[in-house]
């Protein structure tokens, strides 16, 4: 994402997360190709202008709304045939699932072999009801879940402590100006803390993973 980018989306009221999300979306486009299903999406995602151009993608949410034809819930059996998909989206979700370990056997199924299924989850993070939210997992916990089901390919820690208190903040930072300040001086700040204690005592705002069938 360009500077001019990381602007743009301060101006849209993105909170830190978000970006730091699409950061690493842009960065990880290469695994992103054929029949991409975004379960979740809602109407109108703001990432969507980072993925490649030549995919069948495939907006779904839990219930029917502006640009989302594909009703999914993936509480239930996802309406979908065995390896169908080549590209799998659960972003900031999984805190929700009333059974994850159900929600991911069937996007197991639904991928294709090889195919690939990208993850972000939220760690440091305020409670966000949609409707439901019952948990937050550590990087242990992502591997070892994520692990049952796939071949874990890269990770990604976004952020670190003094980019969860930017965030944790977004809403008092009532003009744009002043989050890019605040969010520019917590990342950089992040980037001071040491290598040890990121690497033994983490703590992010979220997770990014990229796993293969």
């Amino acid at each position: 994402m360009a500077w001019v980018d990381y602007i743009k989306e301060h101006i849209r009221g993105k909170t830190l997360y978000r970006i730091l999300f699409q950061q690493e979306l842009f960065r990880n486009r290469i695994y992103i190709k054929g029949t991409v299903l975004d379960i979740g999406s809602g109407g109108n995602p703001s990432y969507v202008k980072y993925l490649p151009t030549n995919i069948e993608y495939i907006k779904s949410d839990y219930i029917e709304k502006n640009g989302v034809k594909n009703v999914v819930d993936f509480n239930k059996t996802l309406p979908f045939d065995d390896e169908s998909m080549d590209t799998i989206f659960l972003f900031h979700n999984i805190y929700i699932a009333e059974d994850i370990h159900k929600t991911l056997f069937e996007v197991k199924r639904i991928l294709k072999p090889e195919g690939v299924v990208l993850i972000s989850s939220p760690f440091g993070m305020n409670v966000m009801a949609e409707p439901h939210d019952y948990v937050r997992y550590t990087k242990e916990g992502l591997h070892r879940l994520v692990g049952e089901f796939f071949k874990i390919e890269k990770v990604a820690m976004l952020g670190d402590r003094f980019s969860v208190s930017a965030n944790s903040f977004h809403a008092f930072f009532l003009i744009w100006p002043i989050r890019i300040i605040i969010n520019t001086l917590a990342l950089f700040f992040d980037k001071l803390i040491p290598k040890g204690m990121k690497k033994n005592h983490p703590f992010p705002i979220g997770y990014f993973y990229v796993a293969r069938k």
